[in-house]
């Protein structure tokens, strides 16, 4: 990431199109590694390694989208490797279950052996109600 061009560019509005065409860049290329027979491990190398925000997302986007039918196998994807591992696999887990949705993911885990499944639970439609609150929309939950 070429940060002296982005702490040179004078307007925020020049620096958040730099950084915008940085992540279109970096998920172009993880969309592109997920079509490759490559190893994992060498091509989340490639990505970073998840130690920084946008690694960390490219390094779920790739286990989500490459894995997209095997919840447990995106998991096993984004925490096997050398960097950011519990940030990458958390992100992936997050990103794969929504899409998937919970009776997909419970058919791959029991979550309820989850350490305050409960709470998480609760915590949870009660974050999806405050979001739904504040933009003045809906969201079908099961």
């Amino acid at each position: 990431f070429g940060w002296k061009i982005y702490e040179e560019t004078k307007t925020q509005e020049e620096r958040k199109w730099i950084l915008i065409k940085e992540l279109v860049s970096i998920m172009e290329k993880t969309i592109s590694y997920t079509k490759d027979d490559i190893p994992d491990s060498m091509i989340i190398k490639k990505l970073g390694e998840g130690w920084t925000g946008e690694e960390a997302i490219a390094v779920a986007v790739y286990a989500s989208l490459k894995y997209r039918d095997d919840f447990k196998q995106a998991i096993v994807c984004a925490a096997n490797h050398d960097g950011n591992s519990d940030s990458t696999a958390s992100i992936t887990g997050n990103m794969l279950g929504a899409y998937i949705g919970i009776d997909r993911a419970k058919e791959r885990f029991n979550i309820k052996l989850l350490g305050l499944y409960d709470v998480i639970c609760i915590s949870s439609k009660e974050r999806v109600h405050d979001y739904v609150k504040e933009h003045d929309t809906y969201v079908i939950l099961r």
